[in-house]
């Protein structure tokens, strides 16, 4: 069932090769866009370009520059997660598969397996107690709760 569960949430992921796709596009207008601003300088000292319409137009380019750097940035930090996390879900399978065929469970077991259990705080409604939060980190993935 937790692995099941592991497989599900790496399924909703997002998709490996779109993101790479999309980076590959922000990374040629990036060079693009080092190409325009360059000419657009031979421009301006060439005098083609007055000072005014060079800053304006500077400045939208070097505003374009900084979103898509900052966007090639996520995307790294989004494969990178994707990355850890498919290593992290082989290390618990084979850790897992360890353990497949227990008959009680023992602390070496949650030992090698959970990182930490996270208990929240229980909510009260009236004098009953309604919810409470748990949290299981394990040790190669990311938590489940419950």
């Amino acid at each position: 069932a937790i692995l099941e569960s592991a497989q599900k949430k790496m399924a909703k992921q997002i998709d490996r090769r779109k993101l790479l796709a999309e980076k590959g596009k922000a990374e040629k207008r990036l060079d693009a866009l080092t190409a325009v601003v360059g000419k657009l300088y031979e421009d301006c000292v060439a005098g083609v370009l007055d000072s005014a319409n060079y800053q304006n137009l500077l400045a939208n380019y070097q505003r374009e520059q900084r979103a898509l750097n900052e966007r090639t940035s996520a995307i790294d930090a989004e494969l990178g997660q994707t990355d850890d996390s498919g290593e992290g879900l082989k290390k618990l399978k084979d850790c897992a598969a360890a353990y497949a065929d227990f008959r009680e469970l023992t602390a070496e077991m949650l030992n090698h397996l959970v990182e930490r259990i996270e208990v929240g705080h229980p909510t009260h409604i009236g004098m009953k107690k309604a919810h409470q939060e748990i949290n299981i980190i394990y040790r190669f993935i990311y938590k489940l709760r419950i």
